[in-house]
């Protein structure tokens, strides 16, 4: 791909980066607001649908461009599931168990980045492009999968009774608040509601800065063995 791409010596970290996390960050915010009223499992689905879409048309056509387009565009896709799952979660499990099912999610990912280095197998036996088509489609597959397959739970269906009328309660405030100042006044106000609780904003910071140095090491390691170590080139 670096052959290919000689741009990419250049411009391999603002793709890794910046046009990645930046797109990340600010639509998961958006994808979190939109888990609370469409129905979460055709939202996560077609997620997957257009997130597969975007890694296979990065290997479908010749333009570092659009490769660069593609790259920010799966970055808010990308954010997007972990708002829809954790939510679907929710109400999927009871709440002695959530524990435990969030944990999964959360090794899941950490596994696929392991399995993803078995990529380069597929690299250098059928190339960089063929794996970008392999992993869209598998990813268009997952989508139409989870919109067939996935069963939207009933929100809330843990909640006590006392609970649910609390909720419901809140819901029609948060709807009379949203008519007085409008969408985006009304995201930024439960923003700034959810930021004022302490372990908010610490769980803000510390993952911040676990995955500031996790996405550097994880990103350039490659490139530091392949500039570093000739039998790695080989």
């Amino acid at each position: 791909m670096g052959t290919f791409y000689p741009q990419l010596t250049e411009w391999y970290g603002w793709l890794i980066g910046f046009f990645y996390t930046i797109p990340y960050c600010f639509f998961g915010l958006v994808a979190g607001k939109m888990a609370d009223t469409v129905n979460r499992k055709t939202f996560l689905g077609i997620v997957l649908i257009l997130a597969g879409a975007a890694v296979g048309v990065s290997g479908v056509y010749d333009s570092f461009l659009l490769l660069g387009i593609m790259r920010m565009v799966h970055g808010c896709l990308n954010s997007a599931s972990n708002p829809v799952s954790f939510s679907l979660i929710q109400d999927y499990f009871p709440p002695e168990k959530r524990a435990t099912a969030n944990s999964l999610i959360q090794a899941g990912n950490y596994i696929g980045v392991g399995v993803s280095s078995l990529s380069i197998l597929l690299i250098n036996q059928f190339g960089w492009r063929y794996l970008y088509r392999f992993m869209g489609g598998l990813g268009v597959l997952f989508g139409l999968f989870t919109m067939l397959f996935v069963k939207e739970p009933e929100r809330g269906g843990f909640l006590d009774e006392a609970t649910k009328r609390k909720e419901a309660r809140k819901k029609q405030e948060a709807a009379a608040d949203k008519a007085a100042n409008g969408g985006i006044g009304g995201f930024f106000k439960g923003l700034n509601e959810v930021f004022k609780l302490p372990t908010c904003r610490n769980v803000l910071i510390a993952g911040s800065l676990r995955n500031f140095g996790g996405i550097i090491i994880s990103s350039f390691l490659p490139l530091f063995f392949g500039r570093n170590y000739a039998a790695y080139k080989s």
